[in-house]
């Protein structure tokens, strides 16, 4: 997996998502058609990375237009395309050691291999290599 590293992205200012957040996302069948994350992510992430060329006047605008139209899309049954959650490389270690000791998930996986600053030319993301018995 590579995995975006939220303190190099432009959503450093988010919180960090914890553990048990992602086992009630689980708990609930939370999809990709589900409007609970969506004001944390417009209101949250840094639109200078985000969105360069925008002008800081134009921030207040863009966060109300997107997040309009996000909700829009959800209730109209779609999938959107946001970064529902975020987290560092120690989040999702902790999410993969709860899957194989789970009793519902009880997935049969072990890490080969974590890397920081990944890929190479980018450095936003993490790696782990997670192998499937």
């Amino acid at each position: 997996m590579v995995l975006p590293d939220r303190r190099f992205t432009f959503d450093h200012g988010r919180q960090r998502t914890p553990l048990s957040h992602f086992i009630s996302d689980f708990e609930n069948n939370t999809t990709g058609v589900d409007s609970t994350h969506i004001d944390d992510f417009i209101n949250n992430v840094d639109l200078s990375i985000l969105k360069p060329d925008l002008a800081v006047s134009d921030y207040p605008k863009l966060r109300e237009e997107h997040g309009r139209a996000y909700h829009n899309e959800v209730y109209a049954g779609k999938e959107i395309n946001i970064h529902f959650h975020v987290f560092e490389k120690e989040d999702v270690i902790e999410l993969i050691n709860f899957m194989t000791t789970s009793e519902t998930t009880k997935l049969n996986w072990h890490i080969l291999e974590v890397q920081e600053k990944y890929p190479p030319e980018r450095k936003d993301g993490f790696l782990i290599v997670i192998k499937k018995s």
